[in-house]
C-alpha cells in the first residue's frame, strides 16, 4: 500500500504529466484533421485501407478507427469486405521543434497532419477530400527527453537551436567598422 502511495506521489510531482508526448501531439493534430470529415450515417461498417506503404499508416489507422467507432461505425481492415471503404494517403504527418526563450529555456512544438481521404463503395468513388490539422504547444526544455520518443522515427523531432550568427555577426561587423572609423578620424 505504501508503495502505491509513493508511486502516486512521484507521478503527481513530475511536471511532464501536464504536457503531451510527441505521439499525443501528433494524435491531436490528426484528430483535428479528421473532425472535419463527413461520414455517411447510413453505413454500419467501414473498411480502412491505406493507399500506399508508409511506416506511419498504423498510427493513422488506429486514430481513424477510434474516430469512426466513437461515431457508431464498425471498422474492418478485411480485404474481402465489399462495403464502403475509406482509403487514405498521408501527405504530411510530422513534428517540428524550436528552442525559445532566453537561453533556450522552453521548446515550441508544432505537430502537423495533412491527409487525403477517398470514400468508395462498390468500386465507385463517392468523395475525395484533403484535410489538415495542427497542434501547437510549449514546454520547458528540461522535459524534452521525457516527452520525445527517440526510438520511433515518425514521432521524433530534432530541436532547432537558435542561430546566434544572425545576432553576433552584425554586432562584430558594426564594432570593427566603428573601430576603424574611430581610428581614421582620431589619427587626423
Amino acid at each position: 500500500m505504501k508503495g502505491y502511495i509513493l508511486l502516486a506521489a512521484l507521478v503527481l510531482a513530475s511536471p511532464c504529466w501536464a504536457f503531451r508526448t510527441n505521439i499525443q501531439a501528433l494524435r491531436e493534430a490528426l484528430m483535428e484533421a479528421v473532425r472535419g470529415m463527413e461520414v455517411p450515417a447510413s453505413w454500419d461498417t467501414v473498411r480502412l485501407k491505406p493507399e500506399e506503404d508508409d511506416e506511419r499508416n498504423w498510427f493513422v489507422e488506429a486514430t481513424l478507427e477510434e474516430f469512426l467507432t466513437e461515431m457508431g461505425h464498425k471498422v474492418t481492415s478485411d480485404t474481402s469486405f465489399l462495403g464502403p471503404t475509406l482509403s487514405f494517403r498521408i501527405l504530411k504527418l510530422g513534428l517540428s521543434c524550436k528552442e525559445g526563450g532566453l537561453l533556450g529555456r522552453y521548446v515550441k512544438r508544432w505537430a502537423d497532419a495533412e491527409l487525403t481521404f477517398r470514400w468508395t463503395e462498390g468500386g465507385r468513388v463517392l468523395k475525395v477530400e484533403n484535410l489538415k490539422g495542427g497542434y501547437f504547444d510549449r514546454f520547458p526544455s528540461s522535459l524534452l527527453p521525457e516527452l520525445a520518443h527517440s526510438q520511433d522515427p515518425p514521432f521524433k523531432a530534432e530541436v532547432e537551436g537558435r542561430d546566434w550568427g544572425k545576432v553576433v555577426e552584425p554586432l562584430v561587423v558594426s564594432v570593427v567598422v566603428g573601430g576603424l572609423l574611430y581610428l581614421f578620424y582620431s589619427v587626423r
